[in-house]
């Protein structure tokens, strides 16, 4: 079985706009083996902080409310702050070494205007997720493998329609909900869930990976579209090879920008040669 390990995010691509309008969402696809083996070595990075589970973020500010749960998990949670840059480079180097291949995709907003960005939040997330489940959909196509899963975590305010109406057209059709048709065909042919999964990331290690692999994204495409690189440019270049279609990974495979953003495209592909 293959599973795709999915988390999203999003950034602010523009002073002037006053609101996320870049909408980033993906993460891994892995095997069984694959997961347990790479969860295992995360263990073992995590072991000398305090313990072999703690939940790791990108962002790790916002696992604090995880830790303030009692004063010895507070603790753990300093120590790990502090050391955010080692365990991270850790972490990448053992997603490097596992196997795993990544996939995410990204979308920016057409309109300017905040108000407008708002309003189509919802859709553009569905967008960008069909963008990435379409891929997967190919992926298990030509992989040979005969089930799959789709893992997500836990959408914010329980957002889950947008999600479970584009899988399930994706499922029985082979299309977007829109009529954008999959190359794989219908999802259900070859051996998919009939629905998505949502998990908690806290409590998931492979949606942990997700997170940090699709955080590192958005750090290295917010520095793409606004030219100021920070952290994420070292941990992807650790993983780089893993990106689906390496080597020679592009923007239509493992890191997949809509083809109607040209510019914020170009500015991608330019940064990742």
């Amino acid at each position: 079985m293959l599973r795709w390990w999915v988390d999203d995010t999003d950034f602010q691509s523009e002073v002037a706009v006053g609101t996320p309008d870049v909408f980033v969402l993906g993460g891994v696809i892995a095997t069984q083996d694959q997961s347990r083996d790479l969860a295992a070595a995360i263990d073992a990075i995590r072991t000398p902080y305090g313990g072999p589970r703690l939940p790791l973020k990108w962002n790790f500010k916002d696992a604090e409310r995880f830790y303030s749960r009692d004063q010895k998990l507070l603790s753990l949670y300093d120590k790990l702050r502090e050391d955010t840059a080692s365990w991270r480079r850790a972490v990448f180097d053992a997603i490097g070494a596992s196997g795993v291949q990544i996939l995410v995709t990204a979308i920016e907003a057409y309109s300017p205007e905040r108000d407008k960005v708002k309003e189509l939040r919802t859709e553009l997330m569905r967008w960008v997720f069909t963008m990435g489940l379409s891929r997967f959909g190919l992926h298990v196509k030509n992989s040979g493998q005969t089930s799959a899963e789709v893992v997500l975590d836990w959408p914010p305010r329980n957002e889950r329609d947008p999600i479970n109406i584009e899988y399930r057209s994706a499922f029985v059709r082979g299309a977007s909900k829109d009529g954008q048709r999959y190359h794989s065909g219908p999802l259900k042919e070859m051996g998919f869930a009939d629905a998505p999964l949502f998990a908690t990331m806290q409590y998931a290690c492979m949606l942990q990976v997700a997170d940090l692999v699709v955080g590192a994204t958005r750090d290295f495409m917010r520095g793409a579209r606004q030219g100021k690189f920070g952290p994420g440019l070292d941990c992807l270049r650790r993983v780089r090879h893993c990106f689906r279609g390496a080597p020679g990974a592009d923007e239509t495979q493992g890191l997949v920008v809509s083809p109607g953003n040209a510019g914020f495209r170009e500015s991608v592909r330019r940064a990742n040669k």
